[in-house]
């Protein structure tokens, strides 16, 4: 498959300077995904390329609505994709369907993709307001926080470790992990 062509000046959803970050990070969960599905590494890599591809098209076409925002934008430009390499892939029924005809036709692998990629938009945004939250957050609660829910330490192990009580951890959890649903709710009202 060709490579995709270049991107127009910068739009507002997403930059040319984003675009290598965006097609890295959906690029990678798309092409995991579609493995898990049942395509071979050099199907999956077909697959994915193709979506990119027609991802960037479309992209060139909604780019300038100032309306869109990230997550409902990338739903639909998934979901266009996907039907365009349908209707490119799917013959006339006569012939064997390939691996990839057999993924596009099944509604559940298109309504699982959506899912992944839009569980994928709130974890890397999630990961972008954590420096933002440990900056804002007392140390101890942050240590407490990071401990406890991005390491999986028990609670009462980061209490010991800390020499402070279970509650405080658990008054510290909630205080931080209150912040980080405050902006990611922020976020999805946004984007």
């Amino acid at each position: 498959m060709a490579p995709a062509p270049p991107l127009p000046p910068p739009q507002r959803l997403l930059v040319e300077s984003e675009w290598g970050a965006f097609v890295d990070t959906f690029g990678r969960v798309m092409l995991e995904w579609s493995q898990r599905a049942g395509l071979t590494l050099e199907e999956a890599a077909d697959f994915t390329g193709a979506m990119l591809e027609l991802i960037v098209a479309e992209f060139r076409r909604v780019a300038g609505d100032p309306e869109l925002r990230f997550r409902p934008w990338l739903k639909y430009v998934t979901h266009a994709a996907w039907c365009k390499l349908m209707e490119a892939l799917v013959g006339d029924g006569e012939s064997e369907p390939t691996p990839i005809v057999r993924l596009l036709v099944s509604i559940d692998a298109h309504d699982e993709l959506l899912r992944v990629l839009d569980e994928e938009s709130v974890f890397q945004r999630r990961r972008a307001i954590l420096p933002r939250i440990r900056m804002a957050t007392d140390s101890t609660e942050w240590e407490a926080f990071y401990r406890s829910v991005l390491e999986g330490l028990s609670p009462s192990d980061v209490a010991a470790m800390m020499q402070t009580s279970d509650l405080a951890v658990h008054a510290a959890i909630h205080r931080v992990g209150h912040q980080l649903e405050d902006e990611l709710r922020r976020w999805n009202e946004q984007f």
